[in-house]
């Protein structure tokens, strides 16, 4: 393998674009290459990297049924909006969102199929976001 590239792990749990996925134990199922220089530029961690597969549609067109995604483990303490793998309760999904006053709205890309949901209360109780979402690729 060139020093350019590093190994992530590719994890063998599915983040659901959809509408949430049980997963089992955590284990590392392969390790894919990915560029060196790419992770500096946005400021990931080798160590805190990790490829996980997502399913479903309702991040469709950002995000395509079926491929990988990149999540930086580090990122659980969001400091701004963007694309999270999360866990709401036992279910684990990959989501856009938005941090405000009321809550936190979980915001799919494909609006007109999946509308928005805000969690508040309880309902905050019940989240633990595991990275954010830095990468992503899948077939065309």
């Amino acid at each position: 393998m060139p020093p350019e590239t590093v190994l992530l792990p590719l994890l063998n749990v599915v983040g659901s674009a959809g509408p949430g996925f049980a997963n089992g134990d955590v284990e590392i199922i392969d390790r894919m290459p990915f560029p060196r220089a790419l992770l500096r530029r946005m400021g990931v961690s080798p160590e805190k990297a990790q490829f996980i597969t997502h399913s479903g549609d309702s991040m469709l067109p950002t995000l395509a049924d079926g491929g990988v995604c990149l999540i930086d483990t580090a990122r659980i303490h969001p400091a701004g909006d963007g694309i999270y793998a999360l866990m709401v309760g036992d279910e684990l999904l990959v989501k856009r969102l938005a941090f405000g006053a009321k809550g936190l709205t979980l915001i799919s890309d494909n609006a007109d199929k999946y509308p928005t949901e805000l969690l508040t209360g309880d309902e905050l109780g019940r989240v633990k976001i595991m990275g954010k979402v830095f990468w992503t690729g899948g077939g065309v």
